[in-house]
Protein backbone atom coordinates (compact mmCIF):
# COMPACT_ATOMS: atom_id res chain seq x y z
CA UNK A 1 0.00 0.00 0.00
CA UNK A 2 1.56 3.29 -1.07
CA UNK A 3 1.44 6.45 1.01
CA UNK A 4 0.33 9.81 -0.35
CA UNK A 5 0.70 13.33 0.97
CA UNK A 6 -2.45 14.54 2.77
CA UNK A 7 -1.92 18.05 1.40
CA UNK A 8 -0.95 17.70 -2.25
CA UNK A 9 -1.75 14.04 -2.93
CA UNK A 10 1.76 13.34 -4.21
CA UNK A 11 2.77 9.68 -3.86
CA UNK A 12 5.52 9.14 -1.29
CA UNK A 13 8.22 6.50 -1.49
CA UNK A 14 8.29 3.53 0.87
CA UNK A 15 11.27 5.06 2.69
CA UNK A 16 10.34 5.79 6.32
CA UNK A 17 11.78 9.31 6.04
CA UNK A 18 9.90 10.32 2.89
CA UNK A 19 6.79 11.49 4.78
CA UNK A 20 8.54 13.77 7.28
CA UNK A 21 10.88 15.14 4.60
CA UNK A 22 8.00 15.91 2.25
CA UNK A 23 5.94 17.38 5.10
CA UNK A 24 8.77 19.79 5.86
CA UNK A 25 8.32 21.18 2.34
CA UNK A 26 4.75 22.20 3.21
CA UNK A 27 5.79 23.56 6.63
CA UNK A 28 8.44 25.71 4.93
CA UNK A 29 5.89 27.00 2.41
CA UNK A 30 3.47 27.80 5.26
CA UNK A 31 6.23 29.75 7.06
CA UNK A 32 7.07 31.72 3.89
CA UNK A 33 3.44 32.61 3.21
CA UNK A 34 2.27 33.29 6.77
CA UNK A 35 5.45 34.66 8.30
CA UNK A 36 5.61 32.37 11.31
CA UNK A 37 5.98 28.71 12.22
CA UNK A 38 2.76 26.69 12.36
CA UNK A 39 1.45 25.67 15.77
CA UNK A 40 1.21 22.07 14.53
CA UNK A 41 0.88 20.15 11.28
CA UNK A 42 -2.94 20.27 11.51
CA UNK A 43 -2.65 24.03 11.04
CA UNK A 44 -0.59 23.43 7.88
CA UNK A 45 -3.24 21.02 6.54
CA UNK A 46 -6.06 23.46 7.34
CA UNK A 47 -4.23 26.34 5.67
CA UNK A 48 -3.61 24.49 2.41
CA UNK A 49 -7.13 23.03 2.31
CA UNK A 50 -8.62 26.53 2.61
CA UNK A 51 -10.22 25.89 6.01
CA UNK A 52 -7.83 28.33 7.67
CA UNK A 53 -7.25 31.78 6.26
CA UNK A 54 -4.43 33.81 7.69
CA UNK A 55 -3.44 37.25 6.50
CA UNK A 56 -0.11 37.44 4.80
CA UNK A 57 2.49 39.71 6.44
CA UNK A 58 2.68 41.80 3.27
CA UNK A 59 -1.04 42.62 3.28
CA UNK A 60 -1.93 46.19 4.08
CA UNK A 61 -4.69 46.88 6.58
CA UNK A 62 -7.86 48.33 5.14
CA UNK A 63 -9.75 51.14 6.86
CA UNK A 64 -12.66 48.79 7.53
CA UNK A 65 -10.40 46.75 9.81
CA UNK A 66 -10.29 49.63 12.28
CA UNK A 67 -13.97 50.58 12.27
Amino acid sequence: MSKTCTICGKPLSANALSGPAHGRKHRNEFERKVGREPEDYNEVRAFFSGELTIGYPTEQAQLGCFA
